[in-house]
């Protein structure tokens, strides 16, 4: 098999069934499979799921993001991963199938895409990013780190122009964003207990903070993060 399309969801029946239907043309045009593990939705996200493919499994959320979207990996058959959340939507398919039909893959082993994040339900205003998503599937490759978790890839790297259209984080959605900051600086939190000077989660406590408004504990954050570089920079 070519292709695995992996998901990890939780409660994502916004924008779910867009999100698997974005992923038909794809998944008609190459050899390819859905994999999708829920972690305990309470709304319509399995229902919505079993629509588009009989793999669903069920794997209770234990607040550490890679070691779940590993066991999506674990369930995977194909030679290349795509790494996708319910809250995107691939808005030119036609770019993923041109990479592989065109056997440009076989000269790479990640390949990025731009996520496009908007922040107001009109879609009007929006940051971009490059993101790795695509990624050949050997044994290698897995996800590191509780939250904001960082795929494993190697090189050559390939730009996609394929966009992301990502709606995860509106900030009129004021339920939605609470639920989002409270989850992942308390995860922040916990890790830095454990490695208190791990910079790359001093810098995301910082912009957790910083989203919620929460401007001198984002300040303290990054302030922790910059000495502890300085630190280990004249050690």
């Amino acid at each position: 098999m070519l292709l695995t399309i992996g998901m990890m969801v939780k409660n994502e029946g916004k924008h779910l069934e867009e999100c698997l239907e974005a992923l038909s043309l794809i998944r008609e045009a190459l050899d390819s499979e859905l994999i999708i593990i829920d972690t305990g939705s309470d709304d319509n996200t399995v229902e919505i799921a079993k629509k588009f493919t009989e793999n669903v499994y069920f794997h209770e959320w234990n607040e550490h993001f890679s070691e779940m979207r590993n066991k999506v990996i674990s369930y995977s058959k194909g030679d290349w991963y795509f790494s996708l959340d319910g809250d995107e939507i691939v808005s030119n398919p036609e770019t993923i199938i041109n990479f592989f039909k065109s056997g440009k893959y076989k000269k790479y082993k990640t390949a990025f895409v731009t996520q496009k994040n908007y922040t107001d339900e009109k879609n009007e205003n929006f940051t971009k990013i490059l993101v790795p998503r695509l990624f050949e599937n050997d044994e290698d490759f897995h996800f590191e780190g509780a939250v904001h978790n960082q795929p494993q890839f190697k090189k050559p790297i390939y730009g996609l122009s394929t966009v992301l259209d990502h709606y995860g984080y509106i900030s009129s959605d004021k339920e939605l964003m609470e639920k989002k900051f409270q989850r992942t600086a308390t995860i922040l939190k916990r890790e830095l207990e454990k490695d208190p000077e791990n910079i790359y989660y001093w810098y995301q406590l910082s912009r957790s903070y910083a989203m919620h408004g929460d401007n001198g504990e984002a300040l303290d954050a990054i302030l922790k993060a910059y000495n502890i570089m300085k630190d280990k920079k004249h050690g």
